[in-house]
């Protein structure tokens, strides 16, 4: 493991939440797999991790609804992803989306 004092995150998920303005088409949405995620990715394993390899990182992504179109990315310590995604869920973390649902 590198020494490098910067990198205090052990195994980690990095999630991508893509908001795209709801009134957008939906053919206008991004692939999880473009370059920007591979930059930021690269970027925060260089400053916050040992490795972005996949006993380091794991990945998450999701697209909701919104206002304007933006992008969240969180590093999430491994233990604490699942109590991380219910406070995603219930909206106590991020930008709110945009209710679709009647």
């Amino acid at each position: 493991m590198d020494e490098n004092p910067r990198r205090k995150f052990g195994k980690s998920v990095i999630v991508f939440r893509l908001i795209y303005d709801h009134e957008r088409p939906e053919c206008q949405f991004h692939d999880y797999d473009n370059y920007e995620i591979n930059t930021v990715v690269d970027a925060v394993a260089f400053y916050l991790l040992p490795s972005d390899g996949p006993m380091y990182l794991a990945h998450y992504y999701l697209t909701v609804p919104g206002e304007a179109d933006g992008t969240e990315v969180y590093l999430v310590p491994w233990e604490d992803y699942p109590r991380f995604l219910v406070a995603l869920k219930a909206g106590e973390i991020g930008v709110p989306k945009i209710k679709t649902d009647p």
